[in-house]
């Protein structure tokens, strides 16, 4: 079975995560790197990012009409919240937004956050 797509061989679309990765939200506190999908392939129905969060940092209040997104925490700790209500976060723990669902994320502690953001379908499509 062939494990190509669009005349590419699968060593050509590993992504090397600072190398090639797109920087979005290029904002000193919050920095997102898209690593899915690599630079030069057409997005498809899922995009994951590398964000990373200074100490004090958030996302900001914001809603996503029409995609879903996950965050899972790699290291640090965060707040998360719906404006409403806020809850606590840490090391490999997840938290799922729906479509529609306020959110916003705040970095806790003295170290930075290093979240994975997972949208579907992909922000950037």
């Amino acid at each position: 079975m062939s494990r190509r797509r669009e005349g590419r061989d699968l060593p050509e679309i590993v992504s090397k995560l600072f190398q090639q990765a797109r920087a979005e939200f290029p904002d000193p506190q919050a920095v997102n790197r898209t690593l899915v999908p690599p630079p030069g392939i057409p997005a498809g129905k899922l995009e994951v990012a590398l964000g990373v969060v200074q100490p004090g940092g958030q996302a900001l209040l914001h809603v996503h009409e029409d995609l879903d997104q996950a965050v899972y925490v790699l290291e640090g700790r965060c707040l998360v919240s719906d404006g409403k209500e806020s809850a606590e976060m840490g090391r490999n723990e997840i938290v799922y937004f729906p479509a529609g669902f306020p959110h916003e994320i705040t970095a806790l502690g003295q170290d930075p956050l290093r979240i994975l953001v997972i949208l579907a379908p992909p922000l950037h499509r």
